[in-house]
């Protein structure tokens, strides 16, 4: 157990997932001095692009803070593969030129994904639930069944003389980094086509075993337009205010306009996985259940990603390029909405009584002062 002295931060996703954690997190990492930043949820289906003096990282089991030679730690309640994460050091090393085990630890309490647990997965859960082969739920499978292999029964070298598996006893404060995001927990999405961990903030407190009282800052990441990987019949479905589905306004008006645009944001957002690199599956951005999770997982500084997709939409004759600018509330479509960002705005702050500060982010590059809302 890691005992926690001042106060923890949160970094989780709101959606789907790919909704720019990694580069949410590398930004506070890059700025604020946390004694520990850690990964609390997943393994190597998680997938972070994070962009540092001109390089691109892809990250799925290093924590992002490494990249600015800041310890990271793989918490419990995680699954780690040791040969990928043998493979993402060796990449992490031509590219940044370091050896990023000089600034890991791997909990104890890890799960570790054997070649059986892979295998199942891509007997199964890949071709019937979408998911990245990647061993996971065999994992957690296994681990709630009590025959899980955990990380401190596994020979991983040490580096400069530290042991690599350990538990940080103490610290000061601590960064959390979630993966995937709110509607794939297996609880609040559309089981059984989601993931087999928890992101919300209340599951990073359970399996580090410190009291969700020491939690400051819960950071929610969005973007201004929905996106999805992977098998899901419902994704296409609108959230009404009393939390039921139902599916959106379908007219032989709209149908084309909204196809072209989706196309067209998969297209110039460059939506593909950073796990599996499969096209995700697009849709307009559904502001009633962003509400619903900014409220149910406690976030008090929401992040919306993406802006520059929309601005950057051709602007042609043959593409109404304001119809981008679209969303839905209560299961209904606000088409073309040109001030949709000043209008969202005004709804989520009505809407979440909690929240502190939103943020409008336009780069895949660090581009918030962090300073102005963490204190």
């Amino acid at each position: 157990m890691t005992r926690i002295n001042n106060y923890v931060d949160i970094v989780l996703g709101l959606q789907y997932g790919d909704e720019g954690k990694g580069k949410i997190t590398a930004g506070i990492s890059e700025q604020k001095d946390y004694q520990l930043t850690a990964r609390y949820n997943g393994g190597s289906n998680a997938g972070h692009t994070i962009h540092i003096d001109g390089k691109q990282l892809k990250l799925h089991q290093l924590p992002s803070s490494i990249a600015y030679k800041k310890e990271g730690y793989i918490g419990p309640g995680t699954c780690v593969n040791f040969t990928k994460l043998e493979k993402e050091a060796e990449t992490f090393r031509e590219i940044m030129g370091f050896d990023p085990f000089q600034y890991l630890y791997i909990s104890p309490q890890a799960i570790v994904i054997s070649d059986a647990h892979i295998k199942t997965d891509k007997a199964f859960h890949a071709t019937s639930q979408g998911s990245t082969s990647s061993g996971i739920a065999p994992a957690y499978a296994s681990f709630y069944n009590r025959t899980a292999s955990l990380a401190g029964s596994y020979t991983f070298p040490s580096f400069n003389g530290e042991e690599t598996i350990e538990e940080p006893f103490e610290v000061d404060n601590m960064l959390l980094e979630g993966a995937q995001g709110y509607y794939l927990n297996p609880y609040q999405g559309s089981y059984p086509y989601t993931t087999s961990s928890s992101c919300h903030p209340g599951a990073a407190a359970a399996t580090f075993g410190f009291s969700t009282n020491k939690i400051r800052n819960i950071i929610g990441v969005a973007k201004c337009y929905e996106t999805r990987s992977g098998i899901d019949p419902d994704f296409y479905l609108t959230m009404t205010e009393n939390g039921f589905f139902k599916l959106p306004e379908k007219t032989s008006d709209t149908t084309y306009w909204i196809r072209d645009t989706y196309d067209k944001l998969q297209s110039f957002g460059k939506e593909v996985g950073v796990t599996t690199g499969r096209r995700r599956k697009i849709k307009f951005l559904d502001l009633t259940a962003l509400i619903n999770a900014v409220n149910n997982t406690g976030t008090n500084i929401l992040v919306i990603n993406k802006w520059d997709i929309l601005e950057s939409l051709p602007r042609n004759k043959d593409f109404p390029f304001d119809c981008a600018y679209s969303y839905y509330v209560d299961g209904t479509l606000v088409e073309g909405d040109i001030n949709m960002r000043v209008n969202i705005t005004k709804i989520l702050y009505k809407s979440c009584p909690n929240l502190k500060n939103i943020i409008h982010s336009a780069s895949p590059h660090n581009d918030i002062d962090w300073s102005l809302y963490l204190d």
